[in-house]
């Protein structure tokens, strides 16, 4: 018989079968034995003195023995069951998940199995087809008048008003809601300050609370969306009962020369100047943005058009990493993992299986993403580039470059010039 290597791509399995004889068998049975017995502690009997064969018979156990047998035999045809797996694929754990002997009929012979898991086969992976738009937005000037609004925004205070509620406004509320005549876990609070247009709540809530005054109670009806995360919850019907304590609207700022540096400008700059160079910079961040906008894309529809399985060795370690997540996000916000649950409305086997499922998708996307990365073959960055992306980055932050420096390691700025070398490749070769 020869040693055979059969590779599962539906399991990501390599399974090598190695011909065993029935003299290497017996041969490392015996050897199995003895070093069972060296273990065996018998009272009344001295560690490693000869034991009569009826204190033998009831105190080996022939279980323990053919594992040893089995490990023995493993470790003679442990290198030959490496070159088998090699020569069908190099993408697999060297540690076997599992290990096996099985007699033949006849015994005269038998098979030692062993199973390696395998990893990413990246050969396989095809991105030929793979191709999409990239859109750069245009940065006009009622977008930088808007981007201005929002940052000055986050300089402004806030004033109590006794007038109706607009978009944009802060409503300080309280709500309880129901599903049927029964309220829901995590649908009631009080004092709760909601910006009206922030979408922070489900679709429609915040509209309802338009046009109305501080004082002001009544019902407000939604339904919940049918991919909602709250599988109790999900595509169900809900009326809120809601009291508005309080209306505040933004006490705005507005751009002067004395605060110029809160967009980024100096004492040197104009109204005018400042706003220009924000523009500026804002179409650098648009530009980055769309870039890694782009690339995000390209891997979801790389993980879309890409049919991948995933040995248990691979989803396991993915599974405890999203696990590992989840767990520090509820640690965080204090929340234990049975409340979680009820929030969720699953139990613990269906939530294993969305980590399973989250697991299989974010391993499809850093595949398809180390692919696609591999598949530009970038030159390392140079220390031109380096520099120049320091005397770049000097002209976006006003900063002296000695001072940039400090504060910007070159190993960092490294980093980031390789991030625009991959986006722009990946742009060059993957868009439409």
């Amino acid at each position: 018989m020869m040693i055979k290597a059969i590779k599962d791509d539906k399991n990501q399995t390599i399974t090598v079968t190695i011909p065993v004889t029935k003299e290497e068998y017996s041969k490392n049975r015996s050897k199995a034995e003895q070093k069972v017995i060296k273990k065996i502690k018998i009272p009344g009997f001295r560690n490693g003195s000869k034991l009569p064969k009826n204190v033998l018979d009831k105190y080996l156990s022939q279980a323990q023995v053919e594992h040893e047998t089995i490990n023995l035999i493993a470790e003679t045809k442990f290198i030959d069951a490496l070159k088998s797996a090699v020569e069908v694929t190099k993408y697999f754990f060297d540690k076997p998940v599992s290990i096996d002997y099985k007699k033949a009929e006849d015994e005269n012979h038998g098979e030692l199995i062993i199973v390696f898991d395998r990893t990413v086969d990246f050969d396989s992976i095809k991105l030929d087809n793979l191709k999409i738009k990239f859109e750069q937005r245009e940065v006009t000037d009622a977008i930088v008048e808007e981007e201005l609004k929002k940052l000055l925004q986050k300089y402004s205070t806030y004033e109590e008003v006794n007038a109706k509620s607009e978009l944009n406004d802060t409503v300080n509320i309280d709500f309880k809601g129901y599903v049927g005549d029964e309220p829901f876990e995590g649908g009631e609070a009080e004092g709760f300050d909601l910006v009206l247009g922030s979408k922070q709540f489900i679709e429609g809530f915040e509209d309802q609370l338009v046009g109305k005054e501080a004082g002001w109670k009544g019902e407000v009806k939604v339904t919940f969306p049918k991919e909602y995360f709250a599988k109790t919850l999900a595509g169900k019907d809900a009326i809120f009962e809601v009291t508005i304590n309080k209306v505040l609207k933004i006490k705005e700022i507005e751009l002067t020369k004395e605060n110029l540096m809160l967009i980024g400008g100096t004492e040197e700059d104009t109204v005018e100047t400042a706003k220009t160079k924000f523009k500026e910079r804002l179409v650098v961040t648009y530009k980055n943005e769309d870039k890694q906008n782009f690339f995000e894309n390209l891997v979801r529809e790389g993980v879309s058009k890409t049919e991948l399985n995933f040995s248990n060795t691979l989803l396991e370690f993915k599974i405890k990493e999203v696990e590992s997540t989840i767990n520090k996000q509820l640690k965080q916000q204090n929340i234990k993992k049975v409340e979680y649950l009820q929030l969720l409305g699953i139990n613990d086997d269906e939530y294993n299986e969305r980590l399973r499922e989250e697991a299989k998708e974010g391993l499809k996307a850093d595949v398809i993403k180390e692919a696609v990365i591999t598949s530009l073959g970038l030159e390392p960055v140079s220390k031109e580039e380096i520099e120049e992306k320091y005397n770049s980055i000097t002209k976006e932050t006003n900063l002296p470059i000695e001072q940039l420096k400090h504060f910007l390691p070159e190993q960092r700025v490294k980093e980031i010039v390789e991030i625009d070398k991959r986006l722009d490749a990946t742009i060059q070769k993957y868009s439409k």
